[in-house]
């Protein structure tokens, strides 16, 4: 069974909110039914992200949305965020516990870029490589797309 992520955009996410930052709305009607969405706070606890804007060095001020239609659903959206170094480009962070998954992710993400990913230092907009790879770097993969249309895109 392949392993879904969903993403958000992050802009989409900020239409929600009002000018001073507050959750404005939470309530979204898809076809019949209403969908509650809950913003998650930023999260810092992982090796290669700390949920900081790449190229300003601000904090974001949330990671992603809960999504529930009580009792049908409950998931997960992680925010894709603008990639600034690229007019049009978004990013969506790389997620790598320490005592979980850190090395066995680290492996991949390697080996998926010599297999054409798009695994990249987010500060610096190299990518990533076994010479440049440090824990505590902010790692995503880098999407060329302005994501206007549902697309499938694989994430490696």
């Amino acid at each position: 069974v392949p392993d879904a992520d969903l993403g958000i955009i992050s802009a989409d996410v900020d239409k929600l909110r009002s000018a001073e930052g507050s959750w404005v709305s939470n309530k979204v009607l898809i076809h019949s039914g209403e969908f509650v969405l809950s913003q998650k706070a930023t999260e810092d606890n992982w090796v290669n992200w700390k949920g900081r804007d790449p190229v300003t060095g601000e904090q974001y001020p949330f990671f992603g949305v809960r999504i529930k239609r009580t009792p049908f659903y409950s998931g997960r959206a992680q925010s894709i965020y603008p990639y600034k170094h690229r007019a049009g480009a978004y990013f969506f962070p790389r997620l790598n516990l320490a005592i979980y998954n850190h090395d066995s992710h680290t492996k991949e993400m390697l080996r998926y870029n010599e297999e054409g990913a798009n695994y990249r230092l987010l500060d610096t907009d190299e990518l990533l490589s076994g010479d440049n790879n440090e824990d505590g770097l902010q790692i995503g993969t880098v999407f060329d797309t302005t994501f206007d249309c549902m697309v499938l895109k694989q994430f490696y």
